[in-house]
């Protein structure tokens, strides 16, 4: 699933302005996309709890790095993580 600017996961195209597409980035991945990007395999079965752990992990490495930099990780229910970075994150 991969999503524009500015369209919803229902692909109804959403008015947004200008101000908010230049200061918020958006990356939207799927369990499945996770799971392919990761093991370079289809996946199988219910991997939920596989990227969940995964995405907690990460999170808690990030955090190390940077205070509140997992918080960039954001959990979309019952479809996959999207990443969220705004102008700020990305100056610093």
């Amino acid at each position: 699933m991969t999503l524009q600017s500015g369209t919803g996961i229902t692909g109804q195209r959403r008015q947004r302005s200008p101000q908010h597409d230049r200061e918020v980035k958006l990356w939207l991945y799927t369990f499945e996309q996770i799971y392919q990007l990761v093991w370079k395999d289809y996946s199988v079965g219910d991997i939920k709890n596989i990227i969940w752990c995964l995405v907690k992990r990460l999170r808690k490495k990030l955090n190390v790095v940077e205070d509140g930099a997992g918080n960039c990780i954001v959990s979309v229910r019952d479809i996959g993580y999207k990443i969220e970075l705004n102008n700020e994150n990305e100056q610093q």
